[in-house]
């Protein structure tokens, strides 16, 4: 089914195709999530002996912050339905604020451009460790991470029905996995870890739960695609509880493996000196539960999960220049749809500044905690811009309050934890406004619509 738009201008234009149902759109948002974390970055806090214990807090903590944001991100959708998200929300609220759209805009698109970058790079290492291919090096490692980024290009390009298939089908295989495993070990998991903390001092809580929220976070993040997905919904119902029901799936998840994780370190099931790697203690987990097929069994699971978080980075953030496009804030080539319904040129634009990335030494991995910063600051923006309309949202304060100062409280934080950060996020911000108003004014020169 096709929608049409109106223009600024006042013709009518072709828009989006309205072919996602409740299962493609949840997919979506786990695909763009359940990712690393739940493969690497929960094994790297759970092994941390100052603060491993606090990860199930660390990851309480994260859930209660993104229920609250997904929250605002529902009632921000309902009053204004966009495949902008985040970025039209704080478009419309603000919108006398230039610079605020600006950073929120170009911020989204440099970190899941960087996103899909770094989750094709990770499942190139995990392809060439599966055919014992690490010889062959990092050329071979970069080479096949551009061709799953063309791959995953070419099925955007097909359109957002085949799209979504192709996600459901990766989500579902690597959620199955994850279950299993969850459901094997379930009789391993120790209740003692959780309430033996309760003794602990309340700066040691504090500090130890604050640092696994700001370094699990990351994992949280994607459900954003969901939004994105709004105006190719059957529904716009099928939005706001695909926001909820793939933070079910994502929270659940990675509580359970975190549990587990804690729990086998601390009955001696997991021996810490023994583990290769700490991001690799999913893996002994795994091991340890089904025996030595695990260790394939996890690996072609982690191939899923990188390549659905791709393909969902990729598909969100070409809808969000797709907004901006209409938007005047970029080239108003990127809303050109072609044949199956697509925003092509943005889709392939994302495609090339993933590829541009990927080609660099090492500039994906140090994208990716000062992405993950920027999406902090955006998410408290949105709760920020609902808590100033909630009485056209109807929504209550609390969630709006919780939402916008949650991120803060994390990034702050993180910042404290790593003093440089915070020169490099007043950069990022500094550079994405400054790029943001030169291409507008190149896009908009000979548009009246221009202030």
């Amino acid at each position: 089914m096709k929608q049409s738009i109106q223009s600024s201008g006042g013709s009518i234009e072709e828009g989006l195709h309205k072919e996602l149902s409740l299962l493609e759109i949840a997919s979506i948002g786990v695909g763009a999530m359940i990712g690393g974390t739940v493969f690497s970055t929960i094994g790297v806090v759970a092994m941390k002996s100052a603060v491993g214990e606090l990860i199930l807090f660390s990851l309480l903590l994260n859930t209660l912050i993104t229920l609250a944001i997904g929250y605002n991100y529902a009632k921000l959708s309902a009053k204004y339905p966009s495949c902008g998200a985040g970025y039209a929300f704080v478009s419309k609220v603000f919108s006398r604020y230039t610079p605020l759209k600006l950073f929120i805009g170009y911020s989204t698109f440099f970190a899941y451009a960087s996103a899909c970058a770094f989750y094709s790079v990770v499942f190139s290492y995990y392809l060439m460790r599966i055919f014992n291919m690490n010889h062959l090096g990092l050329f071979t490692v970069k080479l096949i991470a551009i061709i799953i980024v063309f791959i995953l290009v070419l099925i955007n390009l097909s359109g957002v029905k085949n799209m979504g298939i192709v996600e459901d089908l990766l989500v579902l295989f690597k959620v199955s996995i994850l279950l299993t495993v969850i459901i094997l070990g379930f009789k391993l998991l120790d209740l003692t870890v959780v309430y033996k903390v309760a003794s602990r001092p309340l700066s040691y809580l504090a500090k130890g739960i604050l640092y696994g929220s700001a370094t699990t976070f990351l994992g949280f993040e994607g459900f954003e695609a969901v939004v994105n997905a709004i105006e190719e919904s059957r529904s716009k119902e099928h939005v706001k509880r695909g926001i909820f029901t793939s933070l079910a799936i994502a929270s659940s998840i990675y509580l359970m493996v975190a549990w587990l994780a804690i729990s086998m370190l601390e009955n001696g099931l997991l021996q810490s000196d023994k583990i290769w790697h700490d991001e690799t203690i999913l893996g002994e987990i795994t091991k340890h539960i089904i025996g030595t097929s695990g260790d394939l069994l996890l690996s072609l699971a982690a191939l899923s999960a990188t390549l659905s978080a791709a393909n969902g980075s990729l598909y969100a953030v070409s809808r969000v220049l797709y907004a901006m496009s209409r938007d005047h804030i970029v080239p108003k080539v990127l809303n050109k749809l072609n044949r199956n319904g697509v925003p092509s040129n943005s889709i392939v634009l994302v495609g090339l500044m993933s590829i541009a990335l990927i080609s660099f030494e090492a500039g994906v991995e140090k994208l990716g905690e000062l992405t993950s910063l920027a999406f902090l600051l955006c998410f408290s923006l949105v709760s920020l811009a609902n808590l100033k309309a909630r009485e056209e949202t109807c929504s209550s304060m609390v969630p709006c309050l919780i939402g916008f100062i949650g991120p803060l409280i994390i990034m702050t934080y993180a910042v404290f934890c790593t003093p440089r950060i915070a020169f490099l996020l007043i950069a990022w911000i500094i550079i994405t406004v400054t790029i943001g108003f030169l291409i507008m004014r190149l896009s908009c020169r000979n548009e009246k619509e221009f202030k």
